[in-house]
């Protein structure tokens, strides 16, 4: 505080020094976010990712396992698919929900927030007919250079026929809407923000969970793979800019159901 002014009367008025610097930092400052978690230690954070990662290898291990000694061989992949796919979702969302109760950590670590949600759905739609518009020039432009290519896609879409089961279009929405949500937990909000806190660094996380996420799906053709990873990477970024896995799990789950109602039901109509 300075010393003070007098007023002609002989008045003593205390004066206070401005405090400048605090506030520019405030406002040149990123704010802090949870899913930043920055309380959290590397090495806590290497625990659990390795744990998410053993439980899940362990389970779809145990799972394929029963699958193979208990079902008979007239039962086929389709018949299955679902209540497996539902089963994977469980235990993968159960086991964040494990971890973060754990650690003492909110949804919001993960990017799950009802702030701005709706906001957010709205950019998830948005952002769709962008994400198919990227695989589509990325695709059409690997089709001058890659005379296979359109062979490849009409081969995974011939698989996703074989081991998908014909749903009514409702029914595909909704596992449409189970895998966005459950993928994009896992993937996005708990195993991306988990790297990034133990690399330091955005990118890396990226990779390295698009990298796992690509690996998720490697039964299918390579050609789907590169749509696989741009869908990863777009998801991502769309997940780091709003510091919510929401508009991803929107886009996610669009994308998705759209690829199961055209294969299924549009060609029909065409």
């Amino acid at each position: 505080m300075n010393e003070g002014d007098h007023t002609d009367a002989g008045e003593f008025i205390p004066t206070a020094r401005p405090i400048l610097a605090p506030v520019a930092s405030a406002l040149t400052a990123p704010p802090s976010h949870p899913i930043l978690l920055e309380e959290s230690r590397a090495r806590s954070v290497w625990a659990d990712i390795a744990a998410l990662i053993v439980i899940v290898v362990g389970f779809e291990a145990a799972a394929g396992l029963a699958a193979w000694t208990f079902l008979d061989d007239s039962v086929e992949d389709r018949d299955i698919l679902v209540p497996m796919l539902s089963l994977r979702a469980i235990v993968a969302v159960s086991i964040v929900v494990l971890i973060l109760r754990k650690r003492l950590q909110g949804a919001a670590t993960i990017g799950l927030s009802l702030r701005r949600v709706f906001v957010d759905m709205a950019i998830g739609v948005g952002a769709t007919p962008l994400v198919v518009g990227v695989v589509f020039v990325v695709m059409s432009m690997l089709l001058l250079i890659w005379s296979q290519l359109r062979g490849e896609m009409q081969s995974n879409a011939e698989q996703i026929l074989t081991i998908i089961p014909r749903l009514h279009p409702l029914g595909f929405v909704a596992l449409a809407l189970l895998v966005g949500i459950y993928e994009e937990v896992v993937f996005r909000g708990f195993l991306m923000t988990r790297l990034r806190r133990a690399t330091g660094s955005w990118i890396l996380a990226v990779v390295l969970s698009s990298a796992i996420f690509v690996a998720l799906h490697i039964s299918q053709v390579p050609a789907a793979l590169i749509a696989v990873t741009i869908l990863s990477v777009s998801f991502s970024v769309l997940t780091i800019w709003r510091r919510s896995i929401v508009p991803a799990i929107v886009t996610h789950t669009l994308w998705n159901a759209g690829q199961f109602l055209y294969l299924f039901y549009g060609q029909e109509v065409l």
